[in-house]
């Protein structure tokens, strides 16, 4: 009698389990943290009066130079990033000169989530925009089968959700959704 072998190894892992759409470098460049050159950081993290209001609301100078930070890393991608001081030198040395010249160097003390949460909110409302809950992902899964009339490659379906997100002001989800 033939002994049966389970299905493991070459034939599972031949099976991709996601669809790719983007090669990482085009989700590094639409998702990434943005790398700016110096006329791109002096116009991110040039601040509005009202956009000044706000960040004086915040007490400490980190969370003044996190918000300033967020703010600028948002108006460039239209997202917002988790990261820490060290992983953004050149920004924050950036900020500190342009907004704070007299004040002590930022230290490593990151500002709390209640505090980061509030400042993506203060973001959002400045800017009109909103994030992408479950309706609005129920809402571009009905699209995307609409549009998948048109086309069904991956690439035209992407790029038109994008326009979508974009165009109806939200926060487009991770790439992974």
């Amino acid at each position: 009698m033939k002994e049966e072998v389970p299905m493991t190894g070459q034939r599972e892992a031949s099976k991709p389990k996601r669809l790719f759409i983007l090669e990482d470098h085009e989700v590094e460049d639409l998702y990434g943290l943005p790398r700016f050159t110096l006329d791109e950081r002096q116009r991110s993290f040039t601040l509005t009066e009202a956009e000044q209001a706000v960040c004086h609301q915040f007490r400490s100078l980190p969370s003044q130079v996190s918000f300033i930070l967020q703010l600028g890393y948002f108006k460039a991608r239209h997202l917002f990033f988790a990261f820490t001081f060290a992983q953004v030198a050149d920004d924050v040395a950036a900020v500190l000169a342009r907004h704070f010249p007299a004040d002590s160097p930022v230290t490593s003390v990151a500002p709390t989530p209640p505090t980061l949460a509030h400042q993506r909110t203060v973001i959002l409302e400045l800017f009109g925009y909103r994030l992408c809950h479950a309706a609005e992902r129920q809402h571009l899964l009905d699209r995307a089968l609409r549009l998948a009339r048109l086309s069904t490659k991956p690439i035209y379906l992407f790029r038109e959700l994008f326009h979508y997100l974009a165009d109806h002001r939200i926060v487009a989800p991770a790439y992974t959704v």
